[in-house]
C-alpha cells in the first residue's frame, strides 16, 4: 500500500465536526463532543494535532494536554506505588488524552506521524514524563500497537475505569452508560 500524501497541522475549527464524528466511531458516542475541541482550542494546556489528506478530509486526529503532577496523577486514577519515580519527580505531565484515525487508512502510518509530532511537541515544552490511558475490553486494547512502537509501558491495569464518569458516553463494547471496560495507564520518559 502507498504512503498517502498526509498534513499533520494543528486542528482546526472548521474540522470540529469530523473529529467528534472519528472519535465517536471508535471509542464511542458521545466520547468527545464539539464544546471538548472548543475547550481545547482555548486551554493553552492543549497540545492536538489532526491528520488531514490532499482534498483536507481528516483522517485523523490526537488530543493531549499538560497537567501539574498532582491533577495528572488524579486524572489518571493510579496508585503512587504504581507511579515511576521519573513522574513522581516530574512537576508537569504530558497526558495523550486521544487518538483516532479513519478506518480506511489505518495500518498507513498515520498514526505513528501523529504521535511523533505530539512527542515533539512535548519535548518542546520541556515535559519529560509522558501518561495515556488505553481502552481495553476483552483481549482488545484500542492502542497496544501504538504503545508498544512508541515504547510506553503499562504501569497498571484499572477495571471499570470509566464507571463513575461524569459525562457517560456510549461505550462500543459496552452499550448504553456505564462503561464497564478497563484502562490501562501508560507511562513513558522523553
Amino acid at each position: 500500500m502507498n504512503k498517502p500524501n498526509i498534513t499533520i497541522q494543528p486542528i482546526q475549527a472548521s474540522h470540529y465536526a469530523d473529529y467528534v464524528a472519528l472519535i465517536g466511531k471508535q471509542l464511542g458516542e458521545g466520547y468527545f463532543k464539539q464544546a471538548d475541541f472548543e475547550a481545547l482550542a482555548n486551554n493553552p494546556q492543549a497540545i492536538c494535532f489532526e491528520a488531514v489528506d490532499e482534498q483536507n478530509q481528516v483522517v485523523g486526529v490526537i488530543t493531549s494536554v499538560t497537567l501539574d503532577r498532582e491533577s495528572a496523577l488524579a486524572l489518571l486514577k493510579i496508585q503512587a506505588q504504581n507511579t515511576p519515580d521519573y513522574v513522581l519527580q516530574s512537576d508537569r505531565i504530558g497526558i495523550f488524552k486521544t487518538i483516532a484515525i479513519d478506518e480506511n487508512r489505518k495500518g498507513c502510518g498515520i498514526g505513528s506521524a501523529l504521535v511523533r509530532k505530539l512527542l515533539e511537541s512535548f519535548k518542546q515544552a520541556g515535559l519529560n514524563s509522558i501518561a495515556c490511558v488505553a481502552w481495553q475490553y476483552g483481549e482488545t486494547e484500542n492502542i497496544r500497537g501504538i504503545m508498544q512502537a512508541f515504547d510506553f509501558t503499562c504501569y497498571e491495569k484499572i477495571a471499570n475505569y470509566w464507571l463513575d464518569d461524569p459525562e457517560p458516553f456510549i461505550c462500543p463494547a459496552c452499550g448504553e452508560p456505564p462503561c464497564r471496560c478497563q484502562a490501562n495507564i501508560y507511562f513513558r520518559q522523553i
